[in-house]
């Protein structure tokens, strides 16, 4: 019924032939691209030789390959595309098929369900174009077992524009907020029937009561193809938990409404005025491009569009340089203005520094803006050449990414200076705890009197908690934060600290969910979905249609039917055994992946507690969910939070710790970065440095010297990652 999978393995060929980038002692190492002569083309991780890792294969004949490789071959989830527009898309071992996956046909069939070596095998749902569909047991590609009939659906005519209801099941598999109609009130069940079959062979089939009609819930992808296309489009919008959103939201009459109103307008301005076809090399005279100041009348004129604030001057500083470092982190132009300048108001954040700025946050959290010192300014443009060199050279860095640097006049007002970043914590996943570290610990804790928040920023004295990482990212972690020093030290930097989001995969446990300060449900996306079904679910599985138990008893006779007891069934109980035998639902798992669903399934640990490199969970599975072409350091990294304490808590100082966060070790998902990176070791910080060395510790102080700064804070590191 599948069309044969190909198998891929290690290539007999010289040596770097053909082969770009990640050489190491002529073994092919790292990420590259792989090109032979018949236009074959592989574009991804390689470990001796071999594909393994996140990875992309373009087939000479037009077929494709991405996801992830194991020893040469596909391993791991990824999807595979046939010239004929076949696709599979989930889990494979050894390049075949094997796991949990949905194979879609060029002529509107399906399967969603459980593989075995490339065939059909355990449970699973075939849909036909027509939208009526088998949902039941599978055997080396055949219907082998019990299973439900359905004719197509139908959606009801009354129904129009659907909204899913509080309760119901989305094709995130999580449960919408909105109000509406139930998913099963859509559609239209006619009469369906039991099936059984052996080998691909119809043995008997009864018809199905209305009951059980009416309770049954069918596939989601089922329902997709019984639905008009418009209103599926809105079944299929994601329906995210709402959290609470950080910062303040701006509206008109807020203290910072015209300022961000100016924002906006001047972004969209110095963005939109690029032209795109001016795609050319940085030269030294980009580094000295300033463009004068814009008038923005309140009224408009010629160039300006008119706005409700008051008039302003807008200055924009070397668009080119900073139009190539969006390029390099992969921002597009009109999706960073979309984020920054759309229908949506921005968000002002508190102050979580000493420093007095500003920070407005973007509607989909992707930008922070940040108000600058003029001095801060004077540093960025001083190191800007430098800091591009060394983005473009080291694709891992953990540096804060700049997108844009710009200045507002406003009429009769003070100049306003402010920088454009990245969000490093920026992501779909929970983040449950945010800690701000430099290493150094005279003051680094927070006010003990305050309850911990997901948004308070915690310090080095907070973290009670070390991590283990994967195998070799550890190295690749602690070799980039050295590279990044370095720059720092030749810029004459210090002062900059590394912030880290965790994300607890597991908050069902009531101890940590409380200390967490979150509920239970927060992670939707876990549970049943990654779940396999239970024993009494795969027991009952066996029940025939014919009252016969094959097998252990099954899950009706566990629960004391009389009519179980005399191994005979009537209509109804057989009915309630096939719906609990079909209760696990194979597709969810895969037809709706999310990083969310990706990250509640935790990889398992190496007897070291290392999360296991590959797996489901992992991080390459996380980056290849997440549409990255490869692992993104600093972004969703898989590892193991331990309960330890690097430094010791100064109990004279602070009195009493915290209580630990952890009973025991815990799966988690890490975001990272370097931040602040713009401050100078100038006149002010050393006379800090020696008025505070005189009563502490110099080693304890976060004010030192460059390179005494970065010394320190590496070894800091490698003490919290293991």
């Amino acid at each position: 019924m599948v069309t044969p999978t190909k198998e891929d393995g290690k290539m007999g060929i010289p040596k770097a032939q053909g082969f770009i980038a990640g050489l190491t002692a002529a073994t092919m190492k790292g990420v590259g691209t792989y090109k032979s002569k018949d236009g074959t083309q592989y574009a991804g991780s390689w470990l001796r030789d071999e594909k393994h890792g996140l990875g992309t294969k373009k087939y000479a004949n037009g077929d494709m390959y991405e996801g992830l490789w194991k020893n040469g071959k596909p391993g791991g989830p990824g999807m595979y595309r046939w010239i004929d527009k076949s696709e599979y898309n989930g889990e494979w071992v050894q390049g075949r098929m094997h796991g949990r996956g949905t194979f879609i046909w060029p002529t509107g069939e399906r399967y969603d369900g459980e593989w075995t070596e490339g065939r059909e095998n355990g449970r699973g749902v075939f849909t036909w174009a027509d939208s009526s569909f088998f949902d039941g047991l599978w055997a080396v590609g055949l219907k082998h077992g019990i299973g439900v009939w359905s004719p197509p659906l139908e959606l009801k005519k009354d129904v129009h524009s659907p909204t899913p209801k509080k309760g119901s099941v989305t094709e995130t598999g999580v449960e919408s907020e909105g109000e509406g109609v139930d998913l099963k009130d859509l559609y239209t069940i006619r009469r369906m029937m039991l099936q059984e079959y052996s080998e691909g062979q119809l043995l008997r089939e009864e018809v199905a009561s209305q009951t059980f009609c009416a309770q049954y819930q069918p596939p989601y992808s089922v329902l997709m193809s019984a639905i008009k296309s418009k209103d599926a489009k809105k079944l299929k919008r994601k329906k995210k938990k709402k959290q609470k959103q950080v910062g303040e939201t701006i509206f008109k009459g807020h203290r910072s409404y015209d300022l961000m109103v100016n924002l906006q307008l001047g972004i969209r301005w110095s963005v939109g005025r690029m032209n795109p076809a001016d795609d050319r090399d940085i030269n030294s005279n980009d580094f000295t491009q300033v463009i004068g100041e814009r008038s923005f009348p309140r009224e408009g004129s010629d160039e300006t569009p008119p706005h409700p604030s008051g008039d302003f001057k807008w200055k924009d500083y070397y668009p080119m340089v900073f139009r190539k470092l969006r390029e390099r982190f992969g921002i597009d132009a009109g999706l960073y203005v979309n984020s920054l300048c759309g229908d949506a108001a921005l968000r002002e954040l508190s102050s979580p520094g000493k420093s007095g700025s500003i920070f407005f946050l973007s509607q989909d959290d992707r930008f922070i803006i940040k108000t600058m010192k003029k001095e801060e300014m004077t540093k960025l443009r001083q190191m800007l050449p430098k800091y591009l060199a060394h983005v473009q050279q080291h694709q891992h860095t953990l540096l804060t990414k700049f997108f844009g640097l710009h200045r507002i006049k406003p009429h009769k007002g003070r100049k306003v200076r402010f920088v454009v970043m990245g969000n490093l914590l920026a992501t779909d996943l929970h983040i449950q705890r945010r800690f701000d570290l430099k290493g150094s610990w005279l003051g680094r804790y927070t006010d003990k009197s305050k309850q911990v928040e997901e948004t308070t920023i915690l310090k080095d004295l907070d973290l009670d908690v070390v991590f283990k990482l994967e195998s070799g990212w550890r190295d690749k972690m602690l070799e980039q934060i050295r590279v990044d020093c370095q720059l720092l030290e030749v810029l004459g930097v210090m002062d900059y600290s590394l912030l880290l989001g965790v994300h607890f995969r597991d908050t069902s446990n009531p101890a940590l969910a409380a200390k967490l300060a979150v509920q239970s449900e927060v992670s939707q996306d876990s549970g049943t979905e990654t779940e396999m079904f239970d024993d009494k679910t795969a027991r009952s599985a066996h029940l025939t249609l014919t009252g016969e138990v094959s097998g252990p008893l099954s899950s009706v006779e566990e629960e004391g039917s009389s009519a179980s007891k005399q191994k005979q069934t009537t209509l109804v109980s057989k009915e309630g055994a096939i719906a609990k035998a079909l209760n696990y639902r194979p597709w969810k798992a895969h037809t709706n992946r999310s990083l969310q669903t990706v990250a509640a399934s935790r990889p398992g640990r190496t007897m070291s507690l290392r999360p296991i490199s590959y797996a489901e969970g992992s991080t390459d599975a996380m980056a290849q969910i997440d549409g990255l072409g490869t692992v993104a350091l600093g972004s969703n990294i898989a590892a193991t939070a331990i309960p330890h304490r690097v430094m010791s808590w100064p109990d004279k100082e602070a009195g009493e710790a915290r209580p630990t966060l952890l009973d025991g070790p815990a799966d988690v998902v890490l975001h990272f970065g370097v931040i602040d990176i713009l401050q100078d070791y100038n006149v002010t910080k050393q006379v800090e440095h020696s008025f505070k060395s005189l009563y502490h510790t110099a080693k304890s102080i976060s004010s030192c010297d460059p390179i005494a700064y970065s010394k320190r804070l590496q070894k800091y590191m490698e003490q919290v990652f293991l």
